[in-house]
């Protein structure tokens, strides 16, 4: 007797539905702009086809976790600003970054330096978001250290440094404001001291609901588009 067959599971997803969360999305966002993120293959829903469809539906830039995930998306043509947020800890990873247009996310100065370095020995620039650790305590600057840092790196080479970027670890409640605050003078330190382009990302799904005054100018959104409720509390 031949073996039973096991069933094969699918995922079918709507993408229709996807556009109008964007949507959503864009209208809470207000004239913030609004990275949409499709790491982890789009959370499951497929990064290239879900890719698309943000794009199509107005999204003003990607996020990604790896810079093989960014890679993907320009061979399939995708030629608006894509961010690279995770660790990029190798010169081959920079190089290859770099040679796509591929922006990233730095969180120390020897990861910074060595994106420095090899931006100086292709002849590039190196478009860098500086991590700020404003209360998450997972990666990033922490708030002493930054405002010395700012004036080191700006004499490095070959970089262009968009900005800084947090990450909230709540939405809405005293601790999130307290890192917005944080978050937000040094921001203004950064500005004085011209250190990046302003940049600035500091909200996640949670935050264009609970922070709405907040004026970062790019704003970061992922599984609240697929639907997911940024908070308990929604």
């Amino acid at each position: 007797m031949a073996p039973e067959r096991l069933p094969i599971n699918k995922v079918f997803i709507n993408m229709t539905a996807l556009r109008h969360n964007f949507r959503e999305v864009r209208q809470l966002a207000g004239d913030r702009q609004v990275m949409a993120v499709v790491k982890a293959d789009a959370y499951g829903h497929g990064l290239i086809n879900s890719a698309l469809t943000l794009v199509q539906a107005g999204a003003d830039s990607l996020g990604v976790m790896e810079v093989e995930e960014g890679l993907a998306l320009r061979e399939h043509g995708l030629t608006l600003p894509i961010h690279v947020m995770g660790e990029v800890c190798y010169p081959e990873m920079v190089e290859a970054a770099l040679n796509q247009d591929l922006s990233l996310f730095a969180s120390g100065p020897e990861q910074i330096k060595m994106m420095s370095d090899r931006a100086k020995e292709l002849g590039l620039k190196a478009r860098v978001h500086l991590k700020i650790d404003t209360g998450l305590g997972r990666r990033g600057l922490t708030v002493s250290q930054a405002e010395g840092f700012f004036r080191e790196v700006v004499l490095w080479p070959n970089l262009d440094i968009l900005g800084l970027a947090t990450h909230l670890a709540t939405a809405g409640d005293p601790a999130a404001h307290t890192q917005l605050n944080s978050f937000d003078e040094l921001c203004y330190k950064a500005a004085t001291m011209q250190v990046g382009r302003s940049q600035n990302t500091a909200l996640n799904s949670g935050g264009p609901i609970w922070h709405k005054g907040h004026q970062a100018r790019i704003v970061r959104v992922g599984r609240m588009m697929d639907g997911h409720q940024p908070g308990p509390a929604l």
